[in-house]
């Protein structure tokens, strides 16, 4: 994942970078924090924050989105 010109960006192997935010927001911070023990399974916080963009600044549309999530990856990765 990176954050280019406000957008959301995500990546895969050597596909991509595909943008996945819409041009009505703005990304304006992703961070990917790691909280993982040595020799643990990870443990990965989340933090991002988006605006609305308001061309017209009318209050009725002003909005933001601050998001924190923390999540711990199995030993040996996912199951199917």
């Amino acid at each position: 994942f990176d954050v280019v010109d406000g957008a959301l960006r995500i990546s895969q192997g050597s596909s991509g970078p595909y943008k996945i935010t819409s041009d009505d927001v703005q990304v304006n911070s992703l961070q990917f924090i790691n909280l993982s023990y040595p020799a643990s399974p990870g443990t990965i916080k989340i933090e991002i924050k988006i605006d609305y963009l308001n061309p017209q600044g009318l209050e009725e549309y002003q909005a933001s989105l601050n998001l924190e999530s923390t999540v711990s990856l199995l030993p040996g990765g996912a199951s199917q």
